[in-house]
């Protein structure tokens, strides 16, 4: 819920950040980039398909048909190679062209202070000693330390696995890879890159080679007998025609030949066509491939856990439902105007302008009122309180989670409004509960200010599920895959949109809140 215009738009005049000449100058120890290529990645890509053992068995096979004279098979055999490194090749390469796109496409940027002006640029291009604007719902481009902030709360679960949020003092460092989930804060970086604590994990995660699969595994291990089982074979029969003929060269020919025989090149051969087949149909619906052993780790799965919002539903959350209860609509709507950030970039405060917008109201005008407090959002409060200058008293707005806006405001039936709210949820609908109040003035206390509130109505929100969604649940469940949906939503919504999605009557469906 955050005030990123507003707040980039009051430069401290203390802030004069790097010069240019600085900053380029900075810029040629290194690039900010916190997740590095692996360390194998860029010759793995013309090697990888070598190193397959279907393939290393026809390279070991080629030059032992050339010694026995068998060109013929020689040729077959360096034949059939070419194709399936080609393959190899091209799944790599288009592979790695489609992600160099979309990372182009999706390339952060941010608002650093050069030459005492603020401006927006690439996040590779940050360098030690910039001044950086982050807001509520920023990744925090690099390790930085705040020198002015507003009720700084973030997410740091991507370093320690904490599941609530931090908060955050004056001086304290942001760890690049980290979420603001609340406030806003001008950092001065310190750490930029492989230097950050997150390039550093970054750093130890791209030195691990990647696991082979499962059919690798085993393709390995049945080369391993066959070779084992015809290598024993090849010298009993070696010994036999040494001791009958009394000929080495003799006796080193029989084994060979036998080798040779017993390894079935073949099998090499059908196995990489089948695989470049499956790789095929799997790039003709648009997936990326890298290699081809991973078409058939594709087809092993046994469980897709998937995220709701935006993945399954359209992440467009939109107003469904307005339940007034000692108001009107209209008001009820300015109300959960004034109750959201003036600058919004929450989804449900950016629905909420939008139903007013639609519905006539001005927002602007709403938005010239004088905002005198704002109490943020905190996964403890679960709601957000603004104070706003209203003539001669202070109204007071607040807008949030309905267990914890009962908790801090009046309501004539509380248990009515808990009805309307268990009704809105079976619908697979989000609800927020609004209070207002009139206070003389602004305390500065929260508990103070939030003494004269009264809960005036219901906001529900629905977020429409992705059409494809629905089919691709059922194609996956017709499959034998079972269908997990990860949601952090009250059950009775989660449970709709489940039934809606088709997961909630799959009987190996899992539904995880």
């Amino acid at each position: 819920m955050g005030d990123e215009a507003g707040y980039r738009s009051r430069l401290p005049e203390q802030f004069t950040g790097l010069t240019s000449s600085e900053s380029a100058r900075l810029l040629q120890c290194g690039r900010n980039i916190l997740v590095p290529e692996s360390l194998n990645e860029s010759w793995r890509r013309w090697v990888g398909p070598l190193r397959d053992p279907m393939v290393m068995l026809l390279l070991i096979a080629s030059p032992i048909y050339f010694l026995l004279g068998e060109k013929i098979e020689g040729f077959a055999t360096l034949v059939a190679l070419v194709p399936i490194i080609a393959v190899g090749w091209v799944l790599e390469t288009r592979a790695a062209k489609t992600l160099a796109k979309l990372h182009a496409m999706i390339a952060p940027t941010c608002e650093v202070i050069r030459d005492s002006k603020s401006i927006r640029i690439p996040v590779e291009d940050l360098v030690v000693g910039d001044l950086v604007a982050i807001v509520e719902g920023q990744v925090v481009p690099a390790d930085c330390q705040m020198i002015e902030q507003t009720h700084i709360n973030v997410d740091e679960s991507s370093l320690t696995g904490e599941s609530l949020p931090i908060e955050k003092k004056f001086d304290d460092t942001l760890l690049a890879g980290t979420t603001v989930t609340s406030g806003r804060c001008y950092s001065k970086v310190i750490r930029t890159g492989t230097a950050t604590s997150y390039g550093q994990m970054s750093s130890i995660i791209a030195k691990t080679e990647t696991p082979k699969t499962p059919l690798q595994l085993a393709v390995g291990k049945l080369i391993k007998l066959v070779t084992i089982v015809a290598a024993t074979f090849a010298v009993l029969v070696g010994v036999v025609e040494f001791v009958h003929s009394n000929s080495v060269t003799r006796a080193l020919f029989a084994s060979v030949s036998l080798l040779i025989a017993a390894v079935p090149e073949e099998f090499a051969i059908v196995y990489s066509l089948y695989l470049s087949l499956g790789a095929w149909r799997v790039g003709k619906e648009n997936a990326l491939v890298r290699n081809l052993p991973g078409v058939e780790t594709l087809g092993s799965v046994t469980v897709i856990c998937s995220d709701k919002t935006g993945t399954l539903t359209q992440g467009k959350v939109v107003v469904s439902d307005l339940v007034p209860l000692t108001i009107e609509k209209s008001e009820l709507l300015e109300i959960a105007v004034l109750a959201s950030a003036t600058h919004p970039s929450d989804s449900m405060d950016l629905a909420i302008v939008q139903a007013a917008l639609e519905a006539g109201t001005d927002v602007d005008s709403l938005h010239r009122k004088t905002l005198v407090r704002t109490w943020q959002f905190t996964p403890e409060s679960a709601y957000m309180t603004q104070v706003w200058k209203s003539k001669e008293s202070v109204l007071v707005v607040a807008k949030g989670a309905i267990e914890k806006i009962i908790s801090i405001a009046d309501v004539d039936d509380p248990d009515r409004l808990r009805q309307i709210h268990e009704d809105l949820t079976r619908k697979g609908t989000r609800v927020l509960a609004v209070a207002r109040g009139e206070m003389k003035s602004s305390s500065g206390d929260r508990a103070t200010d939030e003494s004269s509130l009264e809960i005036v109505g219901l906001i529900g929100f629905h977020d429409p599920i992705r059409s494809e969604a629905k089919q691709a649940i059922a194609q996956a469940q017709n499959a034998g895959i079972r269908v997990v949906m990860i949601t952090g939503d009250y059950p009775a919504t989660a449970n709709a949109i489940a039934n809606e999605l088709g997961i909630g009557s799959y009987k190996k469906s899992t539904l995880i809140i």
